[in-house]
């Protein structure tokens, strides 16, 4: 595994899975995705869906006969989707969401370099929303949008002929 995008989202599902539901089974995983699927159901919910953000830089490191190496940080979204928006009493949510805040940090805390993934040098919590409403495929849920920075080294091959 590399920095790259697609192998940082597997490794963010991979460790959202292991957060406890915190206030209900510790044992219980949490559902995670490493890119949005179709739809969500209250079902499945807590959730993540993990989203690429952008690339805040891209340094040039090196290069040879087949490409160049790049140290790049880029921005990832983790959004935990906890309940469809207007469900429950009024104001339920927020308690709802109080234990996620503390068990998502100390989750990625404890694992600055998302857990040895080759080619990661630092991972970062930068910060969250707050208990906010969160939109998935037009419709509004509760929930928590988590932001974290990845430095890593990613290869980029030079196109046949080059």
């Amino acid at each position: 595994m590399a920095a790259d995008p697609a192998s940082v989202l597997l490794r963010l599902a991979v460790l959202q899975r292991l957060i406890a539901r915190p206030g209900v089974i510790p044992a219980a995983y949490i559902y995670a995705y490493d890119n949005p699927p179709l739809a969500i159901t209250t079902g499945s919910m807590p959730l993540f869906v993990n989203y690429v953000g952008p690339l805040q830089t891209s340094v040039e490191m090196g290069r040879n006969a087949k490409g160049i190496d790049y140290m790049e940080t880029r921005l990832y979204y983790m959004v935990l989707y906890l309940m469809s928006y207007g469900a429950g009493e009024e104001g339920e949510y927020y308690g709802l969401l109080t234990p996620y805040f503390d068990a998502v940090w100390a989750q990625f805390g404890a694992y600055p370099h998302l857990n040895q993934l080759n080619g990661i040098e630092k991972a970062k919590m930068l910060n969250d929303s707050g208990g906010a409403t969160v939109p998935f495929a037009n419709t509004a849920y509760y929930g928590i949008r988590f932001v974290l920075q990845v430095a890593g080294r990613v290869f980029r091959p030079f196109a046949p002929g080059e």
